[in-house]
């Protein structure tokens, strides 16, 4: 994104009511009140109505500094990317230079070129070759003090600098005396976009797991525009990183660490680059010790950097770390940003999606409405944006089992993208397919399949019939077709699916494995054993020569093959695949991490099936411990996993052991999900099956009155999960 740059020197006035000050304009005799152009004027001139880059604005001017010293100029209705720099405080001239006649200047701009001219080496403090505004301004107060000192202007000056982003690039070129980084202004400024623009984002939807973020296009766009010099071997590291060479990025990125030990901010951004580095192929364990390292060297106060850190831990499965972070950036924005700002909206969004993943529902759908409500101001009710709200609130709800309340969201967002961007726009196919699968969920295949088909025309008809939103439909369809277990209609679909991804991507690539995997479990569905495996063994191949034998992606691929040998009776291969799919995500993941719990639980289920219970126990109980600790004492996840363990005493007769589990599990379900979702019904009906199996008067109202007698002793145990 561009980068903008206004230099204003000239005659200022105070506005009255203290809240600004005004500018004379050429051709202009005076200055006064309303008379010129107000500093808040010139910033909303430079923006213009859409402008969203980085905006500098430079004043020397008399009191150009009032709206600083004032509060009353504190840029929050100008954007977080505003920056302006003035040559006095509220009481000040800005004096003329006296002791070089040659330059008629104010003081303020005769420092402001030395700094950018012959004296460039003291102005750069920490020598990496780029001048930043705070190293601006500290070189133009000292400089303004010697020359009052001198008796070289008539008062001391104050420079002010406000604003959120200025201790970023401000002005980088060749000097002989920069050795580390050659770069010129243009260079340095793309490297700098380029650095922002290689920012983490992740896209959560309920039930599945992160998608690893993708390299921006924008990154990939500004790394054709880099050309590094042989040695600065950041720079290498960014261009290859935004190219997708992450293993030479890497091998830049230590090179450049090991560079005559780089200044601090330096090595800051080298951490930072390492860590996401990681994050862009799916290895958050591994990614997240750099972000640490990046936090702990070089503390920000930026949002949009916080918001990376705390997705960080998030994806890393540190929910109680990334809470604190995702609020500090919240809480920032909220102090320098309008309250309708959209970015406020996305830092709601953020704490949602942390709360969703806990099974916070309460808070999730308290922030998740609150981001509606502020874009719904900012942006109108009938904006794109409103109706990305309105999906994120409605995934919620599905999440939830409230179909309900739901399925008005998704008509809603429909409605407003069909009127804003036309009934046949790509976007509305996606949301198409959001209410389609709402109906799937619901057993409701004869609404969800219209749904589905339109979709799919509409892509193929816009994006053409191998576009990869066309792939989705596909597999969306066919995974409709699956749940009526017609097999025969979903394989083709799956067939053309990959075909399309083989075609695009190549026959190698990641995606093209995701593929083989959903065409060979619906073969294993129709007993075509042999076939199953064989696209399984393709899957695997591709994904370990793609991501390396050690991807949380390679554990899933393995996991899918287990399964299938586990379906054959096949024990002793299917433990050997899920045992190296359990190593792959404690190393990668992290031995606590929720999905180390699903490994485990696969394994436990196993043994379970041979009858090895005292193998599976230890199991089982670890999965508890791993999700109570980081999803909470109340998640769904944690009632699943006790139900399976009362399962597990359950077979071995070990029925005072397995009726708290059960009565706790079903508990959890109904405060979490209500009592109407599918997961409480079938809690129930376990329950209803243990107190036969025990022995026990084992009718609906004997449950209901054992399970209200049991609740009791539930809330004493955790009293915050009283319903």
């Amino acid at each position: 994104m561009a980068t903008v740059i206004v230099y204003y020197s000239g005659h200022g006035v105070k506005d009255p009511t203290d809240k600004d000050v005004w500018l004379q304009l050429a051709g202009q005799t005076r200055v006064s009140d309303h008379l010129g152009i107000s500093i808040g004027g010139l910033i909303e001139t430079a923006r213009g109505a859409s402008y969203l880059g980085e905006l500098h604005v430079i004043v020397d001017a008399c009191f150009s500094g009032q709206g600083a010293l004032t509060g009353s100029l504190t840029l929050k209705e100008f954007g977080k990317q505003t920056t302006v720099f003035t040559s006095s405080s509220d009481i000040q001239n800005s004096y003329p230079i006296q002791v070089d006649p040659t330059h008629k200047l104010s003081a303020f701009t005769h420092t402001l070129l030395r700094a950018w001219g012959p004296e460039w080496g003291t102005a750069d403090d920490n020598g990496d070759g780029i001048l930043q505004f705070p190293e601006l301004a500290t070189f133009s107060i000292l400089a303004l003090k010697k020359y009052f000192l001198q008796k070289a202007i008539d008062a001391e000056m104050r420079p002010q600098l406000m604003g959120t982003h200025h201790e970023e690039i401000f002005f980088g070129y060749r000097r002989e005396h920069v050795t580390r980084w050659h770069s010129t202004t243009r260079e340095a400024l793309n490297l700098l976009a380029l650095e922002r623009s290689l920012i983490t984002r992740v896209t959560v939807t309920p039930g599945k797991d992160p998608v690893t973020p993708a390299i921006p296009q924008e990154a990939q766009t500004l790394a054709k525009q880099v050309s590094p010099a042989p040695d600065d071997f950041y720079a290498l590291g960014l261009k290859a990183q935004a190219e997708g060479r992450m293993e030479e990025a890497d091998t830049f990125f230590q090179q450049a660490e090991a560079q005559e030990e780089p200044h601090k901010d330096k090595l800051a951004k080298i951490y930072l680059a390492r860590g996401r580095n990681h994050t862009y192929q799916g290895q958050y364990q591994a990614a997240l010790p750099w972000y640490q390292k990046t936090l702990a060297l070089k503390p920000t106060k930026d949002p949009e950097r916080l918001n990376e850190f705390g997705t960080a831990f998030y994806l890393a499965g540190r929910y109680d770390e990334a809470l604190p972070i995702l609020h500090e950036a919240l809480t920032l924005r909220e102090k320098t940003l309008k309250g309708n700002d959209p970015d406020l909206a996305t830092s709601f969004n953020n704490l949602a999606t942390l709360y969703k993943t806990q099974g916070k529902y309460a808070e999730a759908e308290l922030y998740y409405q609150r981001a509606l409500r502020i874009n719904e101001l900012a942006l109108g009710p009938d904006h794109p944006q409103v109706a990305l709200s309105l999906n994120y609130l409605a995934q919620l709800y599905y999440t939830q089992g409230k179909y309900a309340e739901a399925v008005p969201l998704y008509q809603r967002n429909i409605t407003i993208l069909e009127t804003a961007l036309g009934v046949n726009h790509p976007n509305v196919a996606t949301s198409l397919n959001n209410l389609a699968e709402l109906h799937r969920t619901q057993g409701q295949y004869a609404a969800a399949d219209p749904l589905y088909q339109r979709a799919l025309a509409i892509d193929e008809a816009v994006l053409g019939p191998t576009h990869s939103d066309v792939e989705r439909d596909l597999n969306n369809l066919a995974e409709l077709h699956r749940a009526q277990e017609q097999y025969a209609q979903a394989e083709p679909l799956y067939q053309r699916a990959l075909r399309i991804n083989e075609q695009v991507l190549g026959a190698d690539h990641p995606q093209v494995a995701l593929n083989l995997n959903n065409l060979a479990g619906v073969y294993g569905a129709q007993g075509k054993y042999a076939e199953a495996e064989s696209l399984y063994q393709r899957a695997l191949r591709i994904t370990e020569r793609a991501l390396g034998p050690n991807n949380p992606h390679v554990a899933r691929n393995l996991n899918n093959l287990a399964e299938l040998h586990r379906t054959l009776g096949q024990y002793d291969e299917a433990e050997f695949l899920y045992k190296r799919a359990l190593a792959i995500n404690e190393t990668a993941l992290g031995p606590d991490h929720p999905g180390v719990a699903i490994n485990l639980n696969n394994l436990a289920l196993l043994y379970k099936t041979q009858g090895k219970y005292d193998e599976a126990e230890p199991l089982f109980q670890r999965v508890i411990s791993i999700f109570e600790t980081a999803l909470g004492m109340d998640h769904p996840n944690v009632a699943t996993s006790l139900n399976n363990l009362a399962e597990l005493y359950r077979t071995q007769g070990k029925y005072a052991e397995a009726e708290p589990l059960y009565q706790r599990s079903f508990w959890i379900f109904v405060r979490g999900l209500g009592p109407e979702h599918p997961y409480v019904q079938q809690s129930f009906g376990n329950y209803l099956a243990f107190l036969e199996a025990s022995g026990q008067p084992h009718s609906e109202e004997d449950a209901l009155s054992k399970l209200t007698e049991a609740l009791q002793s539930i809330n004493t145990q955790s009293p915050s999960s009283s319903p």
